[in-house]
């Protein structure tokens, strides 16, 4: 036999269960995350202007393909080593969207005067790329921390997270 609780102590016990001590712990998980990407955007954007005004690294290979794609409408980038539609193609619609903005691009259409900035001053268009890849660096901290508890449990995916928005070499 069952006995039914007035509604009084039927709401007491529901109010007290979305304040228990499981949903502070996802606070403090959610506000450590955000401190966690905002600990990481100040690290990143430390180390945005080096080696600048030419990077000697593979920056390259994904700047320059997305300049002539911005400046010309051909989508294909005429390089395929690496999986670069998740930065090249993004850069590219960056640019655009900045020469369109600030340098009064067209709006559709190509402009070859965007490929003859970039080799007069090629540091903005470096700038845009590595802005875009911080954007993508810091995005993933809380799907590193989500994987991970869902694959594991909680602490792997703070740890994993952590991990991630400190580790020197993504900076």
């Amino acid at each position: 036999m069952t006995t039914a609780l007035p509604r009084s102590e039927i709401e007491t016990e529901h109010s007290m269960g979305s304040r228990g001590p499981d949903t502070q712990r996802s606070a403090l998980i959610a506000l450590a995350i955000v401190a966690m990407m905002a600990l990481s955007l100040v690290a990143h954007l430390g180390a945005l202007h080096r080696d600048l005004p030419i990077p000697d690294t593979d920056e390259q290979d994904f700047v320059q393909p997305a300049v002539h794609i911005a400046a010309t409408g051909d989508l294909d980038p005429h390089w395929f080593g690496h999986p670069g539609s998740t930065v090249i193609y993004p850069i590219a619609a960056l640019l655009h969207v900045w020469d369109a903005t600030l340098h009064d691009g067209p709006i559709l259409g190509s402009n070859g005067a965007l490929e003859a900035r970039y080799h007069r001053t090629p540091a903005p268009f470096y700038l845009i790329g590595r802005i875009w890849t911080i954007g993508l660096g810091i995005a993933a901290i809380p799907v590193i921390y989500l994987l991970g508890s869902r694959a594991f449990r909680r602490r792997v995916g703070f740890i994993g997270a952590v991990l991630w928005a400190v580790l020197p070499y993504p900076i």
